[in-house]
């Protein structure tokens, strides 16, 4: 007797992916000195096996110096307290198509001189360009634009916070 092998196949053309059921998300909820932060997720699901789980404890002193490990840039030192991904599927035999990550990701940023501040807008712009965008570069230049369009944002209480844009090299142009 002889075992076909089920190779699947490609999806040729774009298709609507099958996730999983995100109206089920289960709570959690995280205290980081104080501050609360809840959220809804599913549990991980990946598409392969290679992207690992981080489960968040339910609460973090965000003062314990060893929580944090240095960056590889030196500019800032950072801990990761949640990490998960779900795979979609697409049509009927063609495999998984896409992943969405969520992860969440504490950063200390380290003071370049005596008056710096993430409260001067000059100083949180460059740690966001430096931090989270500087290091993915293509052909010489990075490959996003962010922060960009910045506004003051109004979360209430005495929260300071903007919204930004980050632009991708696709969508802003050739330069």
């Amino acid at each position: 007797m002889r075992l076909l092998t089920l190779k699947l196949r490609t999806a040729k053309k774009p298709c609507v992916p099958i996730g999983p059921d995100f109206g089920k998300a289960e709570a959690i909820e995280l205290d980081l000195s104080g501050a609360k932060i809840k959220l809804q997720l599913n549990p991980h699901q990946p598409s392969s096996s290679h992207e690992e789980e981080i489960a968040p404890d339910n609460s973090y002193n965000l003062y314990d110096d060893s929580l944090y490990e240095e960056d590889e840039t030196g500019l800032f030192r950072f801990f990761r307290l949640l990490k998960r991904c779900w795979g979609f599927r697409g049509p009927i035999f063609s495999g998984y198509v896409a992943e969405l990550g969520a992860t969440l990701v504490v950063k200390r940023a380290k003071p370049g001189r005596q008056d710096y501040s993430l409260l001067n807008a000059q100083d949180f712009q460059q740690f966001i360009t430096d931090a989270d965008y500087g290091d993915e570069v293509l052909f010489g230049r990075s490959l996003y634009d962010a922060p960009v369009d910045w506004a003051p944002a109004n979360v209430g209480g005495n929260v300071p916070a903007v919204t930004f844009e980050v632009r991708s090299g696709p969508v802003r142009g050739r330069v």
